[in-house]
């Protein structure tokens, strides 16, 4: 217990140490990891004061630290990095996602195994070593993800101690159900749908985005394209960006004359890889990345194949600026194509915007 109690005074300590700016802790965590945790732990702070019981839905927290921007990401202070999808503070992302309610349920799991494991020591189900190594393992668990977010290594400890904690309960306490036919008729039958939609299709998107980057003929790398940005909405939104990225950076290294060579399937591609982010921003309109994406797809447009394209990008990056007025990357994108169309007077007031 003396052990315990020192141990916690310690965490406790280091905890309120990491948050004082002074503290010789607070810097060698920012030497570490950058300042970019504490920035990330600023905007999480803000989207909980805004949405604190229910939180902001699964994997949104992407969509709270544009909408609550610190000026350090994308800056060398922040390592450089501008889109972050966790806040790598599992309470926080818990909290985000989930809303208090959430984190509560999160944290009651915690305690109730905690708990069980307790009552299992006690009632001489397992031993006391066997209950300090497993409280130790979820007590590293838990500080672990004060600072990164959940792993496949993690989550699967964090499995392995709840099977664990099942399994050490009184048997005798636990009533057996029948289980009626209906419930293994129906799971068979569901079974080879949920494989089909959510393994199968997954896996074929994901191929097919490998594909177009391995392809050697236009022909093999179109059908690749339309694979990757149609199949599956698991994970489709990141391939559609990923890939109308890939795109442009590929046009704008190709010479001129080889690709008016092969006009035709040049625009085709172009033009499955905008469909593909219209309908990505059609159900998830505040994704900024699939906005620059758009917009330098219509600008790619525009410069090799069809000037009026150039209006259509103008129109999405302001839309996006209009979204996240506080975000610099799209006012630079929209001063590129004012750039590129000649726009001289404009490219400059944007960036003198930024």
């Amino acid at each position: 217990m003396c052990l315990l109690a020192l141990l916690t005074m310690i965490f406790i300590s280091v905890t309120l140490l990491a948050f004082s700016p002074e503290s010789s802790v607070h810097q060698k965590l920012i030497e570490i990891s950058s300042g970019s945790r504490f920035a990330l732990w600023d905007s999480a702070w803000e989207g909980i004061k805004e949405r604190p019981w229910l939180g902001w839905g699964l994997e949104n927290f992407g969509v709270v630290s544009l909408t609550h921007y610190n000026p350090c990401f994308g800056s060398q202070a922040c390592g450089f990095e501008m889109w972050f999808d966790h806040a790598h503070n599992k309470l926080l992302d818990v909290w985000i996602e989930s809303g208090i309610l959430g984190l509560l349920l999160y944290l009651g799991i915690l305690i109730t195994t905690i708990s069980q494991l307790w009552q299992a020591q006690r009632q001489k189900r397992i031993t006391g070593m066997t209950f300090t190594i497993f409280t130790a393992l979820l007590a590293a668990y838990f500080v672990q993800n004060l600072t990164v977010l959940d792993t496949m290594t993690s989550l699967l400890c964090w499995i392995f101690v709840l099977a664990f904690t099942n399994a050490a309960q009184d048997p005798t306490q636990q009533k057996s159900k029948m289980i009626s036919v209906a419930f293994p008729l129906t799971a068979t039958i569901l079974l080879p749908i949920t494989i089909f939609f959510f393994i199968v299709q997954p896996m074929r998107g994901n191929l097919g985005f490998a594909d177009v980057l391995n392809s050697t003929t236009m022909e093999t790398r179109l059908d690749a394209y339309e694979r990757a940005t149609t199949l599956s909405p698991l994970g489709i939104d990141m391939r559609r960006i990923f890939l109308g990225d890939q795109t442009s950076s590929t046009f704008w290294k190709i010479p001129v004359e080889t690709l008016r060579s092969i006009e035709p399937q040049a625009r085709l591609e172009l033009g499955l890889a905008q469909a593909g982010l219209i309908d990505s921003l059609s159900h998830k309109n505040q994704e900024l990345r699939a906005y620059i994406a758009l917009g330098i797809m219509y600008q790619t447009e525009g410069h090799f194949f069809d000037p009026a394209a150039f209006k259509k990008a103008e129109d999405v990056l302001l839309k996006a600026i209009d979204l996240y007025p506080l975000i610099p990357q799209p006012k630079w994108t929209l001063a590129g194509v004012y750039l590129d169309e000649g726009k001289f007077d404009e490219a400059l007031a944007m960036t003198q915007s930024v």
